[in-house]
């Protein structure tokens, strides 16, 4: 699991559309996704066009808003 927070050093990433790509492709078979996009610092479209896009690349290993447990 990373945590991903906004303006912050210490955190993996501030963007997790970007870093769930990250780790699909540094993977083979996991499942990877984000489970807690806030849309209120995304817009609604720009979530389901990222993970629709990294969803067609690694098909069947993308989660959007599960945890996976």
């Amino acid at each position: 699991m990373l945590a991903e927070h906004h303006l912050n050093d210490g955190a993996a990433g501030s963007a997790p559309h970007v870093l769930a790509g990250l780790v699909a492709s540094a993977t083979k078979t996991i499942r990877v996704g984000t489970t807690a996009t806030v849309l209120g610092n995304y817009r609604p479209l720009h979530i389901a066009e990222s993970i629709g896009t990294l969803a067609a690349v690694f098909p069947d290993r993308l989660d959007l808003g599960r945890t996976g447990v």
